[in-house]
């Protein structure tokens, strides 16, 4: 796990340095990249791809490759599919329409690349226009998809939506007794 300049001479006899990255692999042995020339390249840079290895060295320690993450709209066809063929949901259409707003909003973003900001704003605008029961009914859906995204070695990371928290519901309704009730003695 080291940075190091290099001193490269050519056919030339002309001297060029360059920053190379140095990783140990768990099990033994070393991986080593050159980053590029010094001036164009940066000690940043450098530790950039050094931190970039390390996980490339997890993950294949965990078992996981290198995956393409899938944009929600992608991922959305998939899951409702699910739901429809695979889990005979009902209720599938009712997820289709929860989900819907949220691809209005994110659709086009990489699972990985949506944040928590991005749901408290997603929060904030359907708010609105709905009450805060189908905002957590959506954000509800939006956490399976997620999960199911993860036990397709389609994600990897953390689930925003099982992080942002749930709004408040009060669904209490109040009930008053009208005059015709009498009271009943025991």
């Amino acid at each position: 796990m080291t940075i190091t300049k290099r001193h490269i001479k050519s056919k030339n006899g002309k001297v060029t340095e360059y920053y190379y990255v140095e990783v140990s692999r768990p099990g033994g042995g070393k991986i080593k990249r050159s980053v590029g020339k010094v001036g164009i390249a940066t000690k940043a840079m450098a530790r950039e791809m050094e931190t970039e290895l390390k996980k490339k060295i997890r993950k294949k320690q965990l078992g996981m490759e290198e995956i393409d993450v899938p944009i929600l709209n992608d991922i959305k066809n998939e899951y409702l599919q699910y739901v429809r063929d695979v889990k005979k949901k009902r209720s599938w259409k009712r997820d289709e329409e929860l989900l819907r707003p949220l691809c209005e909003l994110l659709g086009n973003k990489l699972l990985s690349d949506i944040s928590i900001k991005d749901l408290e704003e997603f929060k904030l605008i359907r708010l609105k226009k709905v009450s805060p029961a189908t905002v957590n009914r959506s954000l509800s859906v939006l956490r399976h998809l997620y999960n199911l995204a993860k036990r397709w070695n389609k994600f990897y990371g953390d689930n925003p939506a099982s992080i942002v928290g749930m709004l408040e519901e009060r669904n209490q309704i109040e009930r008053i007794l009208s005059q015709w009730m009498r009271k009943i003695d025991c």
